[in-house]
């Protein structure tokens, strides 16, 4: 049976902290992309293009990291094989 083992906490943690990450990273690019497409604003065009670009550099940045921490938490959640045999040395040995 090759099933993997993870820790709980660090395996939801992972995933929340990715959720979390994403959400900011979707909402980041969302501005982006009204200040980038508002035709209507008060703001010059040019200060528009470039914070929306600003916006959109953030959030693929952070969407990136996101990705990237998201694969350490979740690989560092595993429990290895060897912890277990320590384990049952122990149990044996006593």
């Amino acid at each position: 049976m090759n099933s993997l083992k993870f820790d709980a906490i660090k395996h939801n943690k992972a995933k929340i902290s990715a959720v979390l990450r994403a959400i900011v990273a979707v909402y980041l690019g969302y501005l982006g992309i009204k200040l980038l497409t508002n035709k209507e604003t008060t703001m010059d065009m040019a200060t528009a293009w470039t914070f929306g670009a600003l916006f959109l550099l953030a959030a693929l940045i952070i969407a990136g990291y996101s990705i990237y921490r998201f694969y350490n938490d979740y690989t560092s959640a595993h429990i290895r094989k060897k912890s277990f045999d320590d384990d049952d040395e122990e149990f044996t040995r006593k």
